[in-house]
């Protein structure tokens, strides 16, 4: 698997398609759309699915806040998905339905540890979905933790 990463503007939006297969050797190409309220942990799930994600993960590194756009581009042998992940702070909201429109798939990262704010994310979310029903869609629940959680069993040698 080949990963590239890239910061990425707006010229994003205005990639051809068809060229893209093209120039892929005709495998199918599909973008995906990664959004959610900022401080959902959306750079944290593309560092993860990327191989810098492994070694930063070891270093203990932080991720700063998006400010516009990340670009993740994962090549397998029969297709490539294209990662484009949207700052999640208000003043870029507006932006996401722009890009779903040219989308295969959303994936909406929620922070699950952030019980005040779910409302909000839930909103956003039925906003795109109102936007494009069909479109097929991913809700990963970042940061959970369960602290109820217990060992009940017990182990034998």
């Amino acid at each position: 698997m080949l990963v590239k990463k890239k910061n990425k503007d707006k010229n994003y939006a205005k990639v051809n398609k068809k060229q893209n297969e093209q120039d892929q050797g005709g495998k199918a190409q599909l973008q995906v759309l990664v959004v959610g309220l900022d401080g959902a942990g959306k750079s944290s799930v593309l560092q993860a699915l990327s191989c810098e994600g492994r070694s930063r993960r070891r270093k203990g590194r932080s991720f700063r806040p998006t400010r516009g756009f990340n670009f993740l581009s994962v090549h397998m042998p029969t297709c490539q998905l294209d990662f484009l992940e949207i700052g999640g702070a208000e003043d870029l909201r507006c932006h996401w339905s722009d890009y779903l429109r040219r989308s295969d798939l959303l994936l909406f990262v929620v922070d699950s540890s952030d019980k005040r704010r779910l409302p909000l994310a839930k909103a956003e979310l039925h906003r795109l979905l109102r936007a494009r029903p069909r479109l097929p869609t991913v809700v990963l629940g970042n940061k959970q933790v369960n602290t109820s959680w217990t060992w009940t069993g017990s182990r034998s040698s």
